[in-house]
This record gives structure tokens, C-alpha cells and sequence, in this order.
């Protein structure tokens, strides 16, 4: 059985009776000297803000120990757990009592509280905790870190489950912090690489247990009552992925990774993949703030592909937005965020903002910087996003392998926060040449294709997956020379289609023009201005003509470079040496302020480039009024919803200088 949000836990276990005496538990820091604790050999003081006291003890040295004094029936530890973590034994009273590993996949140490002894005759006792010279094999260290020691006189209890995918196949969460709280008193713990959770030591009370996982809505399982040594197994958990992060189900294009950039009254096909007799097709444009129903003009089915073609268009007067695409049919449904941007014209000008090598949980931390990133990038206002691969940070090139349940949503989820269209195709640690085929049947599942091209007005991409190439950097086998001959067919047909063209831009990850490949002689013989890529975590810019190959710096390290495209040709932006010097969070920095009654929105923005950046952009939440005035700002689009109305302005900031805007409600 799942449970959802609205259940109640089902308890699996047989009950344990209660103590006849009410439960009590002591608290010992670690790091405090002298007191019950004994230390024998290397130990010293760690610094850490998540720690109770804000430090705790810590050796990796082999044999060394704390002895602990105590009275009571049950002993546990607030210990370090990480990926530098080690083993140790646990005793009581000179008699074994466990092994246990601290180390943990998450790369972010955590504190983890953890069972020691329990059921314990009443009475003093002495744990002895003792470093182990073997470790983990996959641990980078052997360190056993002490945070607090808890003794208690009766029993503590415990609750363990399995945390999974509500969409994506059932598949184990990894990785998601679950937190205990209740009667004054709150733990965590992250789930394994199977998805497992464990609170091995709760004082008895009654809990609520909470969620949470990037990509993921949150969870809270509320009234889960333990009493002393009550032993409580949750039936597996179902954790439902947020819209957008989830695997496809029957629209295959577009997606918020592949959108669809039209102006009203223009036709885009939209492809599902549904059954031959399918009927009653209908779709619409929707978000918070404006809906409108989309005028179907065709339905075409292929029967090699399985597929349908609908041919789709905005009504006019549909408002610019990036629209989520919500479809309908007798039988079925589906839904896919940010999926179509409507524009009311194309212009000669496209400002693109290049992102690649987000290396989603290199770091836990590194969520911190894709919200800066979100947040700069949004102010900059680009025409579109595109990202060149690189997306996760696994596929083949570690001993561990966590699955797509743990990676895939919380990547999705980051475009998300985006509020330009975003184009987006794999790396080498998205599609690893040691796990070709798994990884491939995984992306497909997410992205439906890997070669794809899109026109944005006057402006062509195409866009393909090269993560298998890696000459560039001295690797062989099994890494091929070049791409596939048939990726090649379909790249010059591609681009011999759209000789017309202002631009024609080509978007892969691997970089391919210090090499032999074919692409570098398709790409001059069709004039391509532009390439992006990125895979080498560099800023580079080489001219051959005709084309001019970019990298941009790692998203993960904060960069991100924006190209101004005009009239088919690349304008310089914050430029230095060469015109194409890419920017890192912080270029761009803003602060808000918003008066005491609601009615005035004040934003500075500071730009440290040496180039000017007009018309960078923001949207706020203001009362509704019947007229809006903008200072010093130009007042883009407006949606009324009930007492609310979403504003949209833009403004220009100077080079190395300051803007202020101010929005105010009449």
C-alpha cells in the first residue's frame, strides 16, 4: 500500500507495553572534557554549525575510543554521517553489542542520531565507542565524529519505511532528508541509496514526519505515535515529484525542456503518444495568471511511430507568457509545464543565455547557487535558455550509481524557476558511455529525443548529443570519434533546410572542433556562426571562421554567459579580450523593497559588467488598481486575477552602475 498525504500510516509491527515509569533522557556533549566521558588516543574538537553546542568530537585514528558512564537501560549517539565518515564498534560493559558504518552517500555531512544499546538491565553501565582501522570502501575517510551521547531508562523506539517515486516507476528516493519532530524535539535522517529510512532512537511521543527532496512536493505524515521500544515499519511511501520532473506520459513535444516559441495564430504541432482510436482532443494554454484554448486544426496519427500530430494554434490576442500545455482526450490526460511561449512578434535581436555543466548534487549546497543563478538570469531577461549538457553528476563514472528517481526530478524542477523558455540536451554524465544503454532508455524517458532543432523568429539551432566524444580530452575506448553517421545526415539536412535563415547555431556539449569530426567541415560548408558547448568547466572563446565556437564556464561554479544576436550576426557583451567573456553570479545584483500599505514596488539593480544591459526585466505581485505607474521603467503587460495583479516591467541598467525602478499602484 502508498501512502499519500491524506492517509494515515498504517503501523506494521506488533506493540511493545509501555514503561511503567515515565521515560527520561539525559544529554551529554561530547566535546565538553571531563565529565562521564573518557578519551583514549587522537581525538579532536570539530567545528560545525548543525552540531548541538556547535562542535563535537572527532578521529579517524585506528583504536582510538570514548568511554561513557551512564545509568539507565538505552544509549545512543548524535553522530556525523558523510561521505568522509568511518566504522566503528560499539560495547557495553566490555561486550560487543555492534558494528556500525557512518558513511553516506549525501555529500554533505549530516547529524544522524543513532541506536547504540538498547534494553539494557537497569542500571550503570559504560559504552565504549572505538574507531576501526577498515572503513567503507567507497568512504573517503575513516573519521567518527561525536556530536552527543543520550542515555535514557527505558527503551527508545524506532520508525523505518521506504521513501519512493510516485510517478517514475515506483523507483527508491535516495537522498531526501526526512525529519522527525515532536514533543520539542526534531532529528533527521536521509534516505538511502534504496530509498530506506531508519529513526533508531525516538523518545516515546507522538510525531509528524516530514519530506523533503528537490523536485519533489513536500510530504508530511502526520500522528505517528511510539511508545519505549515500539518497533514501527511504515508501508513504502509514495513521494510525488512536482510538475515538470516527472517521466513523460503522452505529450512527447513540446515539453518544458523542448518549447515550442510562437506568436497568436501561428501553427506548431503538438505530438502524443496515445492510442490509434484516440478521440476528442482538446488543449489549452494555461498558468496563475491568464488560460486560453488553443484551436486544434489537424490530428494526423503515425502509425510506425505510434504517435499522434496535432496542429495547434494560439487564438489572437493570447498575451505573451510561457504557457504550461494541458491536454485532453476521451480516455486520457496530460500536462506539461512551460511548454509553449507566446510572443507577440519575432524580432531581428535575440538575446540567448548559455548555461551547461549544472552538475546537479555535486553538492547539496549547490542548490543555494541555482536559485542565484535563477534569480540573475530572470532579471537579465534572454529570449531564451539553453543548456549544454551536464545536467547530473553520475551515469557510469562512480562505484555508486544513484538512480534517476534521486537526480532527474530534482534537475527538472530547476528550470522551474526560470521565465524564459529553456532548450536543454545531454552531457557525458547524463548519457555515460559506460552505461550507454541504461542511461539512454532513462533519458528517453524524461526527454523523448537527444537531436532536436527549433527556430526562434529569424534564428535556427540544432542541437545534438555528442556525449559519447571525447577526444578532445585524451580519453579511448569506449568513446567513439565522431558522432553517428546518420546524427551527421540528419545535421546537414537539418541545415540545408534553413539556409534561409538569419543564424544558423549549433548547440552539443562535447567540444569538437580541435578534433576531426565531420561536424567542424557541416558547419563552415552551411556557414554556422555560432557553436556552444561545454564539458571542460572553461570559459573559451576560438574563431574559425565562419564559425565561432563558445564555451561557457560550469553553472555549478555560478557562470553563465549571455550572447546578443543581432540581425544574424553576434553583438559584443561584457566584453573584455575577445567580446565573449562569460559572467558568474554576482554580475548582476538587485535588492527589493516594498512599501508599509502593498502599493509601491521599489527595485535597485546594480550591474558590475562594462557593458550596458537594457530592458532587464521583473514581475511582481501587486493589488488591483485600475492604472499602474512605472518610474524610470516601462510597463511590459499586466494580468488581473481577482484582488491581485501580476505586473511585468522592464528597465535598463547601466554599465558599471546602478538602476532604479519604482512600481506604484494608483
Amino acid at each position: 500500500m502508498l501512502i499519500h498525504m491524506a492517509l494515515v500510516p498504517v503501523l506494521a509491527t506488533a506493540q511493545v507495553a509501555p514503561s511503567p515509569v515515565p521515560f527520561t533522557e539525559s544529554l551529554t556533549e561530547a566535546e565538553i572534557p571531563g565529565g562521564p566521558l573518557t578519551l583514549i588516543g587522537e581525538w579532536k574538537t570539530t567545528e560545525m554549525p548543525e552540531l548541538s553546542g556547535g562542535a563535537a568530537l572527532s578521529s579517524s585514528t585506528a583504536g582510538a575510543a570514548v568511554e561513557f558512564d551512564f545509568t539507565g537501560s538505552a544509549v545512543a549517539a548524535d553522530m556525523v554521517a558523510g561521505k568522509s565518515s568511518g566504522r566503528m564498534s560499539v560495547s557495553v560493559d566490555g561486550r560487543a553489542v555492534a558494528t556500525i558504518d557512518m558513511y553516506r552517500g549525501h555529500m554533505s555531512p549530516d547529524i544522524e542520531r543513532v541506536l547504540l544499546a538498547n534494553d539494557l538491565a537497569p542500571g550503570a553501565h559504560t559504552l565504549r565507542i572505538e574507531v576501526l582501522s577498515e572503513r567503507n570502501p567507497l568512504s573517503v575517510g575513516s573519521y567518527v565524529t561525536i556530536d552527543a551521547l543520550r542515555a535514557a531508562n527505558a527503551p527508545f523506539a524506532s520508525v523505518s519505511g521506504v521513501l519512493e517515486c510516485r510517478y517514475n516507476q515506483g523507483l527508491p528516493v535516495s537522498r531526501a532528508r526526512v525529519t522527525a519532530s515532536g514533543d520539542n524535539q526534531a532529528t533527521d535522517v536521509i534516505t538511502g541509496v534504496t530509498g530506506d529510512f531508519t529513526f533508531s532512537a525516538l523518545a516515546p511521543g507522538n510525531y509528524t514526519l516530514h519530506f523533503e527532496h528537490p523536485g519533489f512536493i513536500p510530504l508530511d505524515l502526520a500522528d505517528i505515535r511510539v511508545a519505549s521500544g515500539q518497533k514501527i515499519s511504515l508501508d513504502n511511501v509514495a513521494f510525488e515529484e512536482q510538475a515538470g520532473a516527472r517521466p513523460l506520459t503522452y505529450i512527447r513535444s513540446p515539453l518544458p525542456v523542448r518549447p515550442v516559441i510562437v506568436r497568436p495564430g501561428d501553427e506548431f504541432p503538438i505530438e502524443v503518444a496515445a492510442p490509434a482510436s484516440t478521440t476528442g482532443w482538446r488543449a489549452v494554454l494555461d498558468t496563475a495568471w491568464a488560460t486560453a484554448d488553443l484551436e486544434l486544426k489537424d490530428a494526423a496519427y503515425n502509425a510506425e511511430k505510434q504517435r499522434w500530430t496535432l496542429r495547434a494554434s494560439a487564438p489572437i490576442g493570447t498575451k505573451q507568457l510561457l504557457y504550461d500545455l494541458r491536454l485532453s482526450f476521451d480516455g486520457g490526460q496530460d500536462f506539461q509545464p512551460r511548454a509553449v511561449m507566446v510572443v507577440p512578434e519575432f524580432k531581428d535581436s535575440l538575446r540567448v543565455v548559455h548555461l551547461t555543466d549544472v552538475h546537479v548534487y555535486k553538492s547539496e549546497k549547490l542548490f543555494d547557487v541555482y536559485q542565484q543563478l535563477a534569480e540573475e538570469i530572470n532579471l537579465i531577461n534572454p529570449d531564451i535558455i539553453v543548456v549544454t549538457g551536464d545536467l547530473t553528476d553520475s551515469s557510469g563514472y562512480t562505484d555508486e550509481t544513484w538512480p534517476e528517481s534521486d537526480q532527474y526530478p530534482a534537475m527538472l524542477n530547476l528550470w522551474n524557476a526560470y521565465n524564459a523558455p529553456t532548450f536543454i540536451l545531454p552531457g557525458n554524465h547524463d548519457l555515460s558511455p559506460f552505461k550507454k544503454q541504461d542511461d539512454y532508455v532513462r533519458w528517453y524517458r524524461f526527454f523523448d529525443t537527444t537531436d532536436f532543432s527549433f527556430n526562434v523568429g529569424p534564428y535556427h539551432f540544432t542541437a545534438f548529443d555528442n556525449s559519447f566524444i571525447m577526444t578532445s580530452t585524451g580519453h579511448s575506448a569506449p568513446y567513439a570519434e565522431d558522432i553517428a553517421q546518420e546524427q551527421l545526415d540528419w545535421m546537414e539536412k537539418d541545415l540545408s533546410e534553413n539556409a534561409g535563415a538569419a543564424m544558423r547555431i549549433l548547440l552539443f556539449h562535447v567540444p569538437l572542433h580541435f578534433t576531426e569530426s565531420k561536424v567542424k567541415e557541416i558547419a563552415s560548408r552551411y556557414h554556422v556562426k555560432l557553436a556552444l558547448y561545454g564539458h571542460v568547466h572553461m570559459n573559451a572563446v576560438d574563431k574559425m571562421p565562419p564559425t565561432t565556437y563558445v564555451q561557457t564556464g560550469s553553472a555549478f561554479e555560478g557562470f553563465y554567459r549571455v550572447l546578443n544576436l543581432d540581425q544574424g550576426e553576434i553583438g559584443q557583451i561584457t566584453a573584455k579580450n575577445d567580446g565573449f567573456s562569460s559572467s558568474q553570479i554576482g554580475t548582476v545584483e538587485s535588492r527589493t523593497k516594498v512599501s508599509d500599505d502593498g502599493r509601491s514596488f521599489t527595485i535597485q539593480a546594480k550591474n558590475s559588467s562594462i557593458q550596458d544591459m537594457p530592458r532587464a526585466s521583473w514581475r511582481v505581485e501587486m493589488p488591483a488598481a485600475a492604472h499602474y505607474t512605472c518610474e524610470s521603467c516601462t510597463i511590459v503587460s499586466q494580468f488581473a486575477k481577482g484582488e491581485k495583479t501580476l505586473v511585468v516591467f522592464t528597465f535598463d541598467i547601466p554599465a558599471k552602475g546602478v538602476a532604479t525602478a519604482v512600481l506604484s499602484a494608483e
